[in-house]
């Protein structure tokens, strides 16, 4: 029994054991399952959440294509889903296209003319206000008269915070620090519109002392629920009596926007568009704009403010939704103030370009505007390491001409690479672009094409912000660290076309933290050349950053960006020293032909001097010549044997008498003088006046800097003249001797006209402001109307050798300033623009007004003009030149011509003929021609005009 017990026992304790692991079995199987369950759930909520992020960057991605395309000129409304053909934005809305489109923005809506404009973090006056130009329009985008405008506000980050209603009905309000509701809170502030009817668009000065109407609108707590019939007419707070207080009915009941104030009575202005600024007294507010028909009373959308972007992100069916409103871009800015300055303000008064700011420390002060032209690379600093740090903020998509100002500045700077010659050069380039931020687009190098693939993949920053103080730090770097090379200058080019803006810490954007870092730049060294691209926002600042041996330049156009770069790239890559160069004018007495010199082209224009032609460093006033600063006005020399010398000054020189009497004078000479001549906007008119009283006269190493109004740089009926290394810019026609009036038989005859460099000549009309209504209509008088390098009408031994002549007019686009009478405007009463935009030509040599015998024309480089030859006998008539007057011994030798600007040289070609006339309208004695090329196409061009039309098809007439 014993022995039978215990076996019994033994298989009970088995049994036992099976029953426990079969449970736990179960157990780890449950817990597998369940452990299982957990991770699935976890991997699906983990794919879910980035699905959900992809999702969202893809809406953001929307978002941005969707700024782009405002920002590159899209202005019409998106209302679906569709993208939109042929556009580079928002033809596509794929985001990963290695995803098989997986990941998209589903949905891009965008609306230039939303029902209502919102507003965050509206402050007080200049600092953060809002001032806007809004239009009332219906569906269909049609301007409708605005009646009401209503603004509902409440304050950033704050709740139904109010103060006491009693502080409105007493008109008392507290300091700042007391300006809270009864539990001591920080209470919503007081706003403060303005608004001016616009009408046709313009400001006066009666509208803005009449018409504007101010009111201060106060948030006055509600005693019952909220309302929005608080309003007062338009009329009730304007001319004399803005200003008032109004009740702006707040109620916590009525959220995000808890006060509310309708301006009614807008009608009777009868306008669609209103100027309205807004300011936030006390506590900066969160605003919301609504305007109302005039007829209908039904709520307007409203254009010109802001454009509202809608996109949806789809990342295999997760949806996120983002809606952002941007700011609408206009071309035209309301300024908040008369003057606006980031610095202390120090009032100055100066005659004259040099200045003495003694005793106004910390101005930034502009000297009086001088032509680009007058960027004059004195200062040689080759070899160098240089870096382009060049600015893609959001603005610099905006239309500049045609095309966009970074579309404008990549290609000027691209062409700046191949100017400067890198490789044979020794220069090393690095490229930057900054914004919010700034990165290095190319590191130092010596690789052309690895530059200019940089500047061209440079595209619009998708963030606001141009923030210089980063900007200037990593130029500083890449000019110290990496592949920088000791013993060889250090160049900055800096271009931005806007102020400096830092949201996160403003006090980087300041003037003087930018110039403690370009003052730290120059004390090592440094040189600095800063250009403000299509603006005059930042000239002062910019001016102040330049320095040491650099300089600053503003570009309102692609063709004065591309003069000034070629300037900078003149002073980058030397000329070569020339022991034949004489050491007054210092232009190289023989043209080089060789290496890319010969080639012409962009080379060619942007080395004149080391290319052995005169150009910008080896005309005007020599080098390191101290220029007193002389009386301005007209300086009247009528007494023999003087020297007028080692001076600048705005005026015009006569040699020989005044306007209305000459005066016998000889042996005169006029050396190292700068000239700033606004002009007297009538024919004749000249920045230096040779009568025919006047004999033996040396015009030497002198700038004439134009100022729109002047008919010719040099005018001469003297005899016995020598011009020569002198600048002539920014004037009509360069020099001449076409006026009938007091003639002799000596007049323009023994003239010597060598080593000289005439440029950008004004255009016969040009975009400016129509005075007319302002009383300046006089002032807009235009001088002679044609545009020619040389003209003489009646002479005898005439030279003209080595001179370069470029008459083209897409190398200056001039600034005319609103209400300036120193500027022109249109002249449409009597003379139509020329119908093809160009100028006359370069020589026009004929016999109107008396006999043209012996003229030299040798070792010239020409480029521009209508016909660049305009030499022929027109005496009695142009139809009927047989008699009178003839045209003999014009001899044109061993010039080269550029066709680098127009495909003809000039617009239409070399030679003027006119079948009219039995010897093709040529001299009298027939043309005289030898040794003449095309410098581009190595092409003689002695026989007639060239085929260069229509890529070297068609011959040029």
């Amino acid at each position: 029994m014993t022995t039978s017990g215990k076996c019994m026992q033994s298989r009970e304790t088995g049994f036992a054991s099976l029953i426990i692991a079969i449970v736990m079995v179960t157990v780890l199987s449950l817990l597998s399952i369940g452990f299982a369950t957990l991770m699935r759930h976890e991997q699906q909520a983990a794919l879910q959440q980035q699905l959900s992020k992809l999702a969202y960057y893809a809406a953001e991605s929307g978002i941005n294509d969707g700024i782009q395309a405002i920002n590159a000129g899209f202005t019409t409304a998106k209302p679906n889903c569709d993208p939109v053909s042929g556009n580079q934005y928002l033809s596509n809305n794929v985001v990963d296209s290695s995803s098989s489109s997986s990941v998209k923005y589903s949905c891009l809506l965008i609306d230039p003319a939303p029902p209502d404009i919102k507003f965050s973090s509206v402050g007080r006056d200049d600092d953060d206000g809002k001032v806007m130009a809004i239009t009332g329009v219906d569906a269909s985008n049609n301007p409708k008269v605005i009646d009401k405008i209503t603004i509902s506000w409440s304050g950033e980050g704050l709740g139904p915070n109010f103060v006491p209603s009693s502080w409105f009905s007493n008109g008392t309000f507290p300091t700042d620090s007391n300006w809270k509701d009864s539990s001591g809170n920080a209470a919503v502030g007081v706003l403060r519109s303005q608004i001016v009817p616009l009408g046709t668009g313009s400001l006066t000065r009666a509208a803005l002392t009449d018409n504007a109407n101010t009111s201060y609108l106060y948030p006055n707590p509600a005693a019952t629920g909220f309302t929005s019939t608080y309003s007062s007419p338009y009329s009730e707070s304007k001319g004399t009596n803005a200003g008032k207080i109004y009740d702006g009915h707040c109620s916590a009941q009525k959220g995000p926007y808890y006060c509310s104030y309708t301006i009614s009575g807008l009608a009777a202005n009868n306008a669609s568009s209103y100027l309205l600024r807004l300011d936030s007294l006390y506590h900066k507010s969160n605003v919301k704009i609504e305007v109302f028909d005039g007829l209908s009373g039904s709520q307007l959308r409203i254009s010109g403010v802001q454009t509202q972007i809608d996109a949806t992100g789809d990342a295999r069916g997760t949806l996120k939704r983002i809606q952002v409103r941007v700011p609408t871009r206009s071309a035209t800015y309301y300024p908040q103030s008369g003057i606006e300055s980031m610095a202390g303000i120090c009032k100055q008064l100066a005659v004259s370009p040099t200045y003495n700011n003694q005793n106004c420390t910390g101005l930034l002060y502009v000297p009086p505007t001088v032509p680009v032209a007058q960027l004059n690379p004195q200062n040689c600093h080759d070899p160098g390491d240089v870096v382009l740090d060049l600015d893609n903020s959001q603005s610099m998509a905006e239309n500049w001409q045609v095309g966009s100002k970074l579309t404008k500045m990549k290609q000027v700077m691209q062409d700046f690479v191949d100017n400067t010659d890198v490789s044979s050069n020794n220069n090393h380039e690095a490229v930057l672009e900054f914004a919010r931020a700034t990165y290095v687009l190319q590191n130092m190098t010596s690789n052309t094409s690895a530059l200019k693939s940089a500047i061209g993949g440079m595209q619009i920053s998708t963030v606001f912000n141009t923030r210089y103080n980063l900007a200037l730090n990593a130029a500083q770097t890449a000019l110290q660290q990496g592949e920088s090379r000791a013993g060889v200058k250090k160049i900055l080019v800096f271009a931005s076309d806007g102020l400096p803006s830092d949201d996160e810490d403003y006090r980087n954007a300041l003037p003087s933290t930018i110039l403690a870092i370009t003052d730290q730049m120059k004390a090592q060294g440094i040189i600095i050349y800063t250009i403000a691209i299509n603006t005059t926002a930042n000239n002062v600042l910019l001016q102040a950053m330049s320095g040491n041996g650099g300089t600053f330049a503003s570009a309102t156009s692609e063709a004065q960006l591309d003069l000034i770069m070629n300037q900078i790239a003149g002073r980058i890559s030397c000329p070569p020293d020339d022991s034949s160069t004489g050491p007054e004018t210092g232009t190289p007495v023989t043209p080089v032909t060789t290496g890319p010199c010969a080639s012409g082209g962009a080379y060619l224009w942007s080395h004149l001097e080391a290319c052995g032609w005169p150009g910008p460093t080896n005309t005007g006033p020599i080098a390191n010549t101290t220029l007193a600063v002389g009386v301005n006005g007209e300086r009247d020399i009528t007494t023999s044997n003087t020297t007028l010398q080692n001076e600048t000054f705005s005026g015009n020189i006569v040699i020989g008498g005044t306007a209305s009497k000459n005066v016998p004078v000889s042996n005169v000479t006029v050396k190292n003088v700068l000239l700033n001549f606004q002009g007297k906007g009538s024919a004749g008119n000249s920045a230096i006046r040779i009568t025919s009283a006047a004999s033996n006269v040396k015009i030497q190493n002198v700038r004439v800097v134009g100022g729109g109004k002047v008919h010719l740089c040099i005018s001469t009926k003297g005899h016995d003249i020598t011009i020569q290394a002198v600048d002539c810019s920014g004037t009509e026609d360069g020099l001449g001797s076409i006026d009938s009036s007091d003639m002799t038989a000596e007049t323009a005859s023994n003239m010597t006209i060598k080593d000289n460099y005439f440029h950008d000549f004004i255009p016969k009309e040009f975009n400016s402001p129509d005075y007319g209504s302002d009383g300046k209509t006089n002032n807009c008088k235009r001088s002679n109307g044609h545009v020619d390098g040389f003209q003489v009408a009646a002479g005898k031994n005439i030279t003209l050798s080595h001179n370069t002549w470029n008459v083209t007019l897409n190398s200056r686009a001039y600034t005319v300033t609103p209400g300036d009478p120193n500027y022109v405007c249109p002249d449409t009463t009597d003379r139509k623009p020329y119908a093809d935009g160009f100028p006359d030509s370069v020589m026009a040599i004929w016999s109107a007004y008396g006999d043209l015998d012996n003229v030299k024309v040798d070792t010239n480089l020409i480029a521009g003009g209508g016909f660049v030859f305009y030499a022929y006998d027109r005496s009695p008539s142009g139809d009927n030149p047989v008699g009178g007057y003839s045209t003999t011994n014009i001899n044109i030798d061993n010039n080269r011509f550029s066709n680098y600007f127009y495909e003809c040289i000039g617009t239409h070609g070399l030679y003027f003929y006119n079948t009219a006339q039995p010897y093709l309208g040529g001299p009298t004695d027939g043309w005289r021609r030898s040794g003449n090329t095309v410098i581009e196409k190595g092409l003689n061009v002695d026989s007639g005009n060239p085929k260069l039309k229509n890529n070297g098809t068609s011959v040029c007439n």
